[in-house]
């Protein structure tokens, strides 16, 4: 088929040229909506604000890959045999569980992983009609009432998903190997990978129904994970505001915030509010600190502590997500 390309008939059709100018079409798109910083996706925030939907650039993206197909290789004209696309998603429907994840599929033949995402995110949600879906730069999770049941990374170098579940001690499944190395929640030490959409079968939704029950018992704190460059996408914080770390009912330390949502305190930059640099401020031999507790942001309207921002940012998420299941 590549030799093909080089052919008299192929260079000769207009098919290769509709091809060429398709192919630099997919280019051209994809560079636009993949960049959080462009225009494009400005105004296409605006366009969701005039409709009360807030989303932030690396939302939007996420977005974007997921329902973007992989990009185009083949020249389009020529007559190929009929064969299962590896990439087919699972349909958008009310598909009953058992069939989402029986999707045709070449065997052996891998899969995207944003197919795979797309489709295991249909079936949870056939399964579990109220989970609420969140997605960081790092991994897509899965939660209910605000409580976290389920994260999902991918795993490009063997184009899988990892499945991190909250499941019982006494939980037995071979497809559930213990890995306390890939999430940095101890009770998501349960793994399960996922390489093909036949993967995603009855038996992995009895699973992740059970790490949801696990996770409604009571026993797991709720699901907080908010980052700071999502207060900074807001307009809650925004980049440049004076931030304060309170301890021992004194102000330990200032600092600021970043466009990229850092804290930048003394000309170094630190991605998480809860660095052990900035335990050692309460003390030697302090271990850890739970920075949104410790930092304040200094706003026009007075001192704010940062979990409090976190928990406006969090309920105006839950307003927005309950008006869209009401035009649902």
């Amino acid at each position: 088929e590549q030799l093909w390309q080089l052919s008299q008939e192929s260079v000769t059709t207009a098919s290769v040229r509709t091809w060429l100018n398709q192919l630099r079409l997919d280019k051209a798109v994809r560079e636009t909506v993949f960049n959080p910083g462009s225009s494009t996706i400005k105004q296409l925030r605006k366009a969701l604000a005039d409709a009360e939907i807030h989303a932030t650039p690396q939302e939007l993206v996420q977005w974007f890959r997921i329902q973007l197909s992989p990009p185009m290789s083949r020249v389009q004209g020529r007559q190929q045999p009929v064969e299962a696309s590896p990439h087919r998603l699972a349909p958008a429907t009310n598909t009953p569980p058992e069939t989402v994840g029986q999707a045709e599929q070449p065997p052996g033949e891998a899969v995207d992983t944003a197919a795979l995402l797309t489709a295991l995110q249909h079936a949870v949600d056939a399964r579990i009609p109220t989970t609420e879906w969140r997605t960081t730069s790092a991994y897509t999770a899965a939660a209910e009432e605000g409580r976290l049941f389920l994260v999902v990374g991918v795993r490009l170098r063997t184009r899988s998903l990892a499945l991190g579940l909250d499941l019982p001690a006494e939980t037995s499944n071979p497809r559930a190997v213990d890995d306390p190395r890939q999430f940095s929640w101890e009770r998501f030490r349960r793994v399960v990978t996922v390489r093909a959409l036949n993967d995603i079968d009855d038996e992995l939704l009895a699973l992740i129904a059970a790490s949801r029950e696990h996770t409604r018992s009571g026993r797991t704190t709720a699901y907080h994970h908010v980052s700071l460059k999502q207060l900074v996408d807001s307009g809650m914080l925004p980049a440049g505001t004076p931030l304060v770390f309170v301890g021992r009912d004194a102000d330990l330390a200032r600092a600021h915030i970043s466009p990229a949502g850092e804290i930048v305190w003394q000309g170094n930059s630190y991605r998480s509010l809860s660095d052990r640099a900035f335990s050692a401020l309460l003390g030697p031999g302090r271990a850890s600190v739970n920075g949104w507790t410790q930092w304040y942001a200094e706003l026009p309207s007075g001192r704010v502590q940062l979990a409090e921002l976190r928990a406006k940012y969090l309920a105006g998420q839950a307003s927005v997500d309950r008006r869209l299941e009401g035009a649902g």
